[in-house]
């Protein structure tokens, strides 16, 4: 009994050494994610691209990165390099003073999808706090409170699932996020609801009706 119990003593110390070490190696690892490659990455717990946020000084960015001014607004290349796709865009705000928005799409009329998964983005930012599934236009919007994305579920919406090596097809970085889709704590609808995991467009409709069925149950005056 005595040297069964060191044995599994002995054992119990073994797992954690390895744990230790997994969790050790993991810290130690630096690779740079999919979004980081591009540029994009987390400023003080918000989404920007090579340091730069909505807000940031029009003059600083100016200061910071000379080549890529244009008259009207600011362009990075791709750093990888995909066939048709233009420029990161950078907006200045209407009195040219400070940033706007941040965009990445293909605007041409090749439309290649961006070089990031949803796991990437998922995985980088976190869940997003509302999900738009536009059946009739193709798309699924994902809103953050300074972020929208953008992915197309193709010619078959009824066959579309969201996967974790989906396609990103537009990344947008703005504080007027919120005032387009609306605030993250907008009233559950069948057109707008919170995330509910990599599922179809008709999971994500079904859900949020019977979230709003909850909402709109027997007590509350309806």
């Amino acid at each position: 009994m005595r040297r069964f119990a060191v044995r599994a003593f002995a054992l119990s110390l073994l797992l954690i050494t390895l744990c230790a070490a997994a969790i050790g190696v993991g810290r130690l690892d630096h690779t740079p994610s999919p979004l980081q490659v591009v540029g994009f990455d987390n400023c003080t717990g918000e989404p920007c691209f090579r340091g730069i946020k909505p807000g940031m000084e029009w003059i600083a960015l100016q200061k910071q990165f000379p080549s890529a001014i244009r008259s009207d607004h600011a362009e990075f290349d791709w750093p990888a390099p995909v066939e048709g796709v233009l420029a990161i865009g950078i907006i200045p705000s209407l009195d040219q003073k400070a940033v706007r928005l941040i965009e990445m799409a293909d605007l041409s009329d090749n439309m290649q999808p961006l070089p990031f998964s949803v796991g990437s983005l998922i995985a980088q930012y976190g869940s997003p706090c509302l999900v738009f599934p536009d059946h009739f236009r193709s798309k699924i919007a994902l809103i953050y409170p300074k972020m929208s994305v953008l992915i197309f579920t193709g010619s078959d919406p009824d066959a579309f699932r969201l996967r974790l090596d989906t396609p990103v097809w537009d990344l947008t970085i703005s504080d007027d996020t919120q005032d387009f889709y609306g605030p993250c704590d907008t009233p559950i609808n069948e057109a707008v609801g919170h995330w509910y995991g990599f599922a179809s467009p008709e999971i994500y409709q079904q859900r949020n009706q019977a979230a709003k069925g909850n909402t709109d149950s027997p007590g509350d005056g309806s």
